[in-house]
């Protein structure tokens, strides 16, 4: 059997889609796993000769230029559409991305044809290329809300919401991060199992005393926060815990360029630090140096159905999380200290940072061992094999 995922960029941040993909292209029956990612525009690659495009644009077209648009890595074929434009309401101009995108992904149908296919699909825009294959079974990892993202056209995001209905009832097995996107699942009607993220506990076996020169440099204590800076964010909050707890140095390990919030506190307080994105690789190092680790996520209809990645890369690093109540920590919540006001979080850090102690990091990373992706796909993957036997019994009972 062979996999055709449908995923993010392939790259060295190793989020959900990438962790998932390799351990399934890692089971015993699985042949090939063919990883589709997300389109990469041509008008990034002008950007890029300018010197204009997003960090991640540029990655890509270096390694395209390397590579190739396919390339193999670690036991799979990492695939790259082309599409001309940017995501649009225009009809001509999603006909035109349509057309590219399909050129790809029919390249990888004709390399499956004939055998048999485990489709798997992260996105409500990945509906159209059901048709394209003739899959065994269908699965839907629906980890976001798409058509809340208020930067992409109204009319967008109203075919996204359709999009991920449909989606949603085509496919044999549908996984979700949180509780609250469980019971919105359930209530449409479909197959639907509670997955939240994981840790990849085998990066956190790292040496004592190795901190980063950049990091060493920064006084203790430390509070960190690791990951995407954007939306989630509540800097109303960020700028309370700057004037609260001045002892801290609060350290944020992701791309802030061009964040017109981070420079404005950055030049205003002179205990927040802004190290920019680090190779995913390197972050076990990173929070081996905070006293404790924050998600000031606010609580949004977007965050309502993420499970944070970062939690568990915490865990895993065995540190004292602080939490607002918007981080959806769902059953972990036990270990980590949850905040409902900024006043709350505040006094949070403090507590936890005061005590911490070796017993309460082992006990976090035994928790983290428990929740690794190692074990999270394997729930995965004994959900899948059931389904796949239970519709190979019925095609046989059909056949009688």
């Amino acid at each position: 059997m062979n996999i055709v995922y449908f995923g993010d960029q392939w790259d060295d941040l190793w989020r959900r889609r990438q962790q998932i993909a390799w351990r399934l292209s890692q089971k015993e029956p699985i042949d090939e796993t063919w990883y589709i990612e997300g389109p990469l525009t041509l008008t990034s690659l002008a950007k890029h000769w300018l010197g204009r495009a997003d960090g991640d644009a540029c990655d890509r077209w270096r390694r395209i230029r390397e590579k190739g648009l396919q390339f193999e890595t670690d036991s799979l074929h990492v695939v790259t559409p082309l599409t001309p434009l940017p995501t649009t309401a225009n009809t001509l101009g999603r006909w035109v991305n349509h057309w590219t995108h399909r050129q790809a992904v029919s390249r990888v149908a004709r390399a499956n044809r004939g055998k048999q296919v485990l489709l798997w699909l992260s996105k409500p825009m990945d509906l159209p290329w059901i048709d394209a294959f003739e899959p065994r079974l269908i699965c839907y990892d629906s980890t976001e809300r798409f058509w809340e993202f208020e930067d992409a056209p109204l009319r967008v995001r109203q075919l996204w919401r359709q999009q991920d209905e449909r989606l949603a009832r085509r496919a044999d097995v549908v996984f979700v991060q949180t509780e609250e996107h469980l019971r919105e699942k359930q209530a449409e009607g479909v197959n639907v199992f509670l997955m939240p993220n994981a840790a990849d506990v085998d990066q956190f076996d790292i040496p004592a005393n190795s901190l980063p020169v950049d990091l060493e440099c920064i006084p203790d204590p430390r509070i960190g926060y690791v990951g995407s800076i954007n939306y989630r964010i509540d800097w109303d909050l960020v700028e309370h815990i700057l004037r609260c707890l001045p002892q801290f140095n609060l350290v944020f390990i992701g791309n802030s360029a061009g964040n017109a919030k981070c420079e404005y506190l950055a030049h205003r307080y002179g205990n927040i630090h802004f190290l920019g994105p680090r190779p995913y690789q390197q972050i076990p190092a990173y929070l081996d140096g905070m006293s404790v680790c924050i998600i000031p996520f606010c609580a949004t209809s977007l965050t309502i159905s993420q499970s944070p990645l970062k939690l568990f890369d915490y865990l895993a690093a065995g540190k004292p999380i602080v939490a607002t109540n918007g981080a959806n920590v769902g059953e972990l919540e036990p270990w980590v200290r949850i905040a409902n006001h900024h006043d709350d979080l505040c006094l949070a850090v403090k507590r936890a940072a005061a005590e911490d102690c070796p017993k309460l990091e082992q006990t976090r990373r035994m928790v983290a061992a428990q929740n690794s992706w190692t074990v999270r796909v394997e729930q995965m993957w004994e959900i899948i094999t059931a389904h796949l036997s239970e519709k190979i019994a019925q095609r046989k009972a059909s056949a009688g």
